[in-house]
């Protein structure tokens, strides 16, 4: 399955694979004229023109190494845009992207690549702030509340059926829903939930008492609320960084990418509703062949 791109971010992305070609084809002609020098002036170092061919030889290099910086910067990019198209298309082929307009600009007095590292520095800042609520511990009594729920799905997952056989022997018959192979100990947890819930609840409830808390707990309500403006917070600050990026870019200043950035914000593109599908009209049941070709009789 493929995913289909709105033209926007294909012209994008096939923009970024031209740039992309054109600093490898510039770093690999920068390098064979490098070789080519190299070559002449080892035949020849005392020749007039030897100090000239070192002065070349001096900027080639650096052009050669610019380029294939950038080379690599561009490629990782593209890599990055392909590989998440790809993800998209294995596992949700019925995605629909939609293009995002954003709009950034310097602040006063500031020009582009300023604004670009303070855009950078707020995308560092969110994403340390956002690890720190993701690795957050949670409230004693939330985790106690999913001890809760877990040990009622473990004893739901057990069932037990009495049965007297034909020879009036009792057979009781026990049943693991996930009993593949051999025990495990969460099997034996299982059937002492499904014996005793309440004990076993109580000792998981001395166990999460006598956790140690590193630092403050946050609780998975205010967690979720959290990480979603923070998530939200991220996107829009990747996205203005794309925005500032691609205005340098008009301007002929040279923008070294970032390998860890955002796709969708890349690409100007962001997850819509799925796609849905259409209702097939309904059709007239099939006659039977018979019942087509049956004659039909006159009373007379």
């Amino acid at each position: 399955m493929t995913i289909k791109i709105p033209p926007e971010a294909a012209a994008k992305l096939a923009k970024l694979e031209v740039a992309a070609g054109t600093a490898h084809q510039t770093a690999a002609s920068a390098a064979s004229r490098i070789g080519d020098l190299q070559r002449a002036i080892s035949m020849n170092p005392a020749s007039e023109s030897a100090d000239a061919i070192r002065l070349e030889l001096k900027e080639l290099a650096s052009v050669r190494d610019v380029q294939a910086a950038l080379h690599r910067d561009l490629s990782v990019t593209v890599s990055a845009c392909r590989q998440w198209l790809q993800h998209l298309a294995a596992t949700r082929y019925d995605t629909v992207l939609e293009v995002v307009k954003t709009q950034a600009r310097p602040l006063k007095n500031e020009t582009l690549p300023q604004a670009i590292r303070r855009v950078r520095d707020e995308i560092i800042a969110t994403k340390q702030h956002l690890r720190l609520i993701t690795i957050a511990p949670l409230p004693r009594d939330d985790i106690k509340k999913m001890a809760s729920e877990y040990l009622d799905r473990l004893a739901r997952g057990v069932r037990v059926e009495t049965i007297v056989n034909a020879h009036n022997v009792f057979e009781p018959r026990i049943t693991l829903s996930d009993a593949f192979g051999a025990m495990s100990p969460t099997h034996v947890l299982s059937l002492l939930a499904w014996l005793d819930r309440a004990a076993v609840e109580r000792r998981f409830a001395e166990l999460v008492d006598a956790m140690p808390m590193a630092a403050e707990p946050i609780g998975l309500e205010e967690k979720k609320r959290r990480t979603g403006d923070l998530t939200a917070n991220l996107e829009r600050s990747e996205r203005a960084e794309e925005t500032l990026i691609c205005a340098a870019l008009d301007e002929g200043l040279p923008v070294k990418r970032r390998h860890d950035a955002s796709p969708q914000a890349v690409l100007g593109v962001r997850i819509g509703k799925a796609r849905a599908e259409p209702v097939k009209a309904a059709s007239e049941p099939k006659k039977h062949f018979l019942a087509e070709h049956r004659p039909e009789y006159s009373a007379t």
